[in-house]
C-alpha cells in the first residue's frame, strides 16, 4: 500500500509544485468561504435563472417549489464540488499516515519539524491546507443555513460541531490521522446531494439518478463513517490512553479533548444516522434487482 501510495499520489500532490504549507489559514478562509457564496449565488441568479424545474408531487407537498429548488441546486453544486475536492484526497492522504507510521507514531497525532522526514512534511503541509478549505466550507454551510437556503436541526447541529473541531484542528494540528480519516467522511456527501436533488425532480431519468446516487451514497457513508472512521477513532483513543506522551504537555489539553470529544459525538451521530441508511440501502437493492418495469413504479411510489 505505501510504495503504491508513494508511486502515485505523492509525486502528484505533495510535490512543492503543488503542496501546500501550513500558515495559510487566514487567506484560505477569508477569501474560501466568500468565494463559495458568492459562487452560489451566481448559480442562482444567473446560470439558473431560467431554468424552469418540474417538481415531483411529493416535493410541491413538501411546500418547494421552483425557486426554492433553484437554491437548492446552487448551493449542493457548490459543495459537493468541494466536497469531493477534499474528500477523496483525504481518503489517500489517511492511507498514507496508516500505511506511513506504526499506530503509536507521534506523526499520527502532532507534526513536528524536528521529525526531519521531508516526505511526511510535504504530506503534512498539504493536508493542514485542505483542512483549512475545509473550515472554509463549514462557515460556507452555516450560513446558507442561516438564510435559510438548507434545513433541519441536526443539520446545524452537524455544521456547528465541525466548525468547533475544525477551528481546534487548524490551531493545534493534534490528532493528524483521525483528522484526515474525518475530513474523507465528505467523500460521501457529493453522492448525498445528487440523491437529495433528483428525488425532488420529475422524469424517468431523474429517478435512475435517484436509484443509483442512493446506492452510491448508502454505501459509502457505511463505509468511511461508522466502519472506517468510528474504527479509527476507538483506536486513536486506547492509543493515545496507552502513549499519553505523543502530544507534548505544551499542546492545549482543551482543545485535544474539544477535538476527542467533538468526534465521540459524531460517532454517536453517525450511529444513529446509519439505521435509517440501511433500511435505505436494502430497499434500494431491492428496487435495483427487480424488472426495469418494476423500478418504474417504485419511483412513482417513492415520489
Amino acid at each position: 500500500m505505501l510504495d503504491f501510495l508513494r508511486a502515485t499520489l505523492v509525486p502528484f500532490l505533495f510535490t512543492e509544485k503543488y503542496g501546500w504549507h501550513h500558515g495559510t489559514t487566514t487567506p484560505i478562509v477569508a477569501f474560501g468561504a466568500p468565494a463559495m457564496i458568492a459562487a452560489a449565488f451566481f448559480l442562482e441568479r444567473v446560470a439558473f435563472a431560467h431554468w424552469n424545474p418540474k417538481l415531483t408531487a411529493s416535493a410541491r407537498l413538501a411546500g418547494e417549489t421552483p425557486e426554492t429548488l433553484k437554491r437548492y441546486a446552487a448551493m449542493i453544486a457548490v459543495g459537493g464540488a468541494v466536497t469531493a475536492l477534499l474528500g477523496f484526497p483525504f481518503l489517500f492522504i489517511s492511507s498514507y499516515f496508516s500505511a506511513r507510521f506504526d499506530e503509536a507514531s507521534p506523526m499520527n497525532f502532532l507534526y513536528d519539524e524536528s521529525f526531519e522526514d521531508e516526505e511526511a512534511t510535504r504530506v503534512f503541509h498539504t493536508g493542514m491546507g485542505l483542512a483549512e478549505m475545509f473550515l472554509a466550507y463549514v462557515l460556507y454551510t452555516i450560513f446558507m443555513w442561516c438564510i435559510g437556503w438548507d434545513k433541519g436541526i441536526d443539520t446545524i447541529l452537524h455544521h456547528i460541531a465541525f466548525l468547533i473541531i475544525s477551528c481546534n484542528v487548524v490551531t493545534t494540528a493534534a490528532f493528524v490521522k483521525l483528522d484526515c480519516y474525518a475530513i474523507a467522511m465528505e467523500a460521501s456527501t457529493p453522492f448525498l446531494m445528487m440523491y437529495r436533488l433528483s428525488r425532488q425532480l420529475e422524469g424517468d431519468s431523474f429517478r435512475k439518478i435517484e436509484t443509483w446516487a442512493g446506492l452510491a451514497f448508502c454505501s459509502s457513508f457505511l463505509l468511511l463513517r461508522p466502519i472506517i472512521f468510528c474504527y479509527q477513532y476507538v483506536r486513536t483513543v486506547l492509543t493515545f490512553y496507552l502513549h499519553p506522551e505523543v502530544l507534548p504537555d505544551d499542546v492545549s489539553r482543551a482543545s485535544v479533548y474539544t477535538i476527542l470529544i467533538g468526534y465521540a459525538l459524531g460517532c454517536v451521530l453517525q450511529g444513529i444516522w446509519s439505521q435509517t441508511i440501511i433500511k435505505k440501502l436494502v430497499k434500494t437493492v431491492r428496487t435495483i434487482l427487480r424488472s426495469p418495469a418494476a423500478v418504474h413504479r417504485e419511483a412513482k411510489k417513492l415520489t
